[in-house]
Order: structure tokens, then C-alpha cells, then sequence
């Protein structure tokens, strides 16, 4: 079977990022991502957060691929509830 991936092929745009006002969400971005993700490899995630900037963070799930919440239920559940409780406190991730 042939492996399927998905490539960043251009940065998102300079003007677009960092600042308010750009056409991006001022809310923070979270990402939970399958570190085996087979269709959007996690060197996309990296690739991703970093062009967005600080507002955006990356938590990846060990031994999962692109379906990391029915994969790994329990842990993903953990993260997501570490997310959730980030945005309800001052606590950063």
C-alpha cells in the first residue's frame, strides 16, 4: 500500500502571521497529533506551529497515527483535558 503524505510546500505567507489583524485567529491553536500519522507526517505539525507563531502549540501522541483519538482514547482524552484546562486558567502550555 502506498503511503500517502501531505507536504507543506510554502510557508504561510510573512504578513499573515504573528500579528493581529493578519486574517489568523487570535486565540491560541492546539494541535494533538499522531506521532505515526501516515497521511500528515508530524513534521507538518512541527512545520505548522512554527509558522504560526507562539500562540500556536504541538502535543503529539506516541505509537499513533492519523486517527490518534480512537487509536489512543485515553491518552488523547489526557491531553485534551490539559488544552481545556489551559483555557479556562492563565496556565500556558
Amino acid at each position: 500500500m502506498a503511503e500517502a503524505m501531505l507536504e507543506l510546500e510554502e510557508p504561510i505567507p510573512a504578513e499573515m502571521n504573528r500579528e493581529a489583524g493578519n486574517g489568523l485567529p487570535e486565540k491560541r491553536i492546539f494541535f494533538v497529533w499522531g506521532d505515526d500519522d501516515k497521511i500528515f507526517h508530524l513534521e507538518i505539525a512541527h512545520k505548522l506551529t512554527e509558522q504560526l507563531g507562539e500562540k500556536a502549540k504541538l502535543q503529539y501522541i506516541e505509537k499513533a497515527g492519523h486517527l490518534a483519538q480512537l487509536e489512543r482514547p485515553c491518552v488523547y482524552n489526557a491531553h485534551l483535558k490539559q488544552i481545556l484546562a489551559s483555557l479556562t486558567t492563565d496556565k500556558q502550555l
